[in-house]
């Protein structure tokens, strides 16, 4: 597939699909019938529903403070999960692009 400047096709098509999964996963345990008969079960459905809203906070609150237009950035915080695709794909190469540019000391 074609690469347009930072633009990884492959990735955003795999996070988007990823995104879909987990939101169909989260409707199905709220519209379904599937009830978890285990504390192991209930305690992965309460964490998995607890994550995603601590997560759409911080990337709220992320984007407000480094984003230049933060608009579609606090559009996509609403998309259960999609703080791991703005970690991936914003936060981590914003962190390789510092570290490669901050001063270096010889330290011998």
């Amino acid at each position: 597939m074609p690469k347009r400047g930072n633009l990884d096709w492959m990735g955003h098509l795999l996070a988007f699909l990823v995104l879909i999964s987990l939101t169909a996963f989260a409707a199905s345990v709220v519209f379904g019938t599937w009830f978890p008969k285990t504390t192991v079960a209930m305690a992965a459905v309460v964490v998995f529903f607890v994550c995603a809203p601590i997560g759409a906070l911080w990337m709220l609150y992320d984007c407000s403070m480094r984003e230049k237009p933060p608009f579609i950035y606090f559009l996509l915080a609403f998309v259960p999960y999609a703080f791991v695709w703005y970690y991936l794909d914003r936060v981590r190469s914003r962190n390789v692009r510092s570290q490669g540019s901050g001063d270096r000391r010889d330290v011998s």
